[in-house]
């Protein structure tokens, strides 16, 4: 019986591991430079999957084939084996891509940024909030509407923004919304951390304020 519990717990031990394993992101780079992370859901690749490319987000079903990986949504399909795979965006020929080997964990959130996730809710397409973050914690960008620059204070894992100057142009909404929305954000925001080319920003309880995908300054 002993025996037995002792398998039991290292059977456990190890559903927790794959589990944490779960959900993974894989960055892949295309021979027509685009470049996207693909997020597969389930232990064992089970489950959907989520593109993140360019600031939009895709949702795509798993189609379960035979062998190797296929994922699509009505307009967009992946597919793979190994480190190789295809992405197709509508009617176009597909694209040959390869997995990215992964990174060490990110030091910094230095970098150029765009909005992609506000409050919980994806950013307006539309609108396009960046925002720069250089080692030396100077801060500029775009709410969306008006230009803004602040300074901020990193530590480790922690991160803090003085209140964002700005010039003073209306814009129609959304855009003025989603501007007041980022910077109330960037107010609250207390901590940061990465999920593969993610950075996301943090409140106080870490509670996620607002996600951003890298661009090219």
């Amino acid at each position: 019986m002993k025996r037995l519990a002792t398998l039991a717990v290292l059977f456990v031990a190890a559903g927790l591991g794959h589990a944490a394993a779960a959900d993974k992101p894989v960055d892949y780079v295309c021979q027509d430079g685009t470049v996207f992370t693909i997020i597969f859901k389930g232990m064992d690749g089970s489950g959907d999957a989520v593109v993140k490319i360019n600031g939009d987000t895709i949702p795509l079903a798993n189609q379960r084939p035979a062998s190797g990986m296929w994922y699509a949504s009505p307009r967009h399909e992946f597919r793979g084996k190994g480190d190789d795979a295809t992405w197709t965006i509508g009617r176009r020929a597909p694209t040959d891509c390869h997995a990215v080997p992964a990174k060490a964990e990110a030091k910094s959130p230095a970098g150029a940024w765009l909005l992609t996730e506000i409050g919980g809710k994806p950013s307006v397409a539309t609108v396009k909030t960046r925002i720069t973050i250089v080692k030396d914690g100077a801060v500029s960008g775009t709410g969306g509407c008006n230009r803004i620059s602040t300074m901020a204070k990193i530590d480790g894992s922690t991160i803090t923004f003085e209140p964002a100057s700005a010039t003073m142009m209306a814009c129609p909404e959304p855009a003025m919304a989603q501007e007041q929305a980022f910077l109330k954000a960037l107010g609250a925001t207390k901590a940061w951390r990465r999920e593969g080319g993610t950075l996301i920003l943090l409140d106080a309880a870490g509670k996620s304020l607002a996600s951003f995908a890298p661009v090219a300054k």
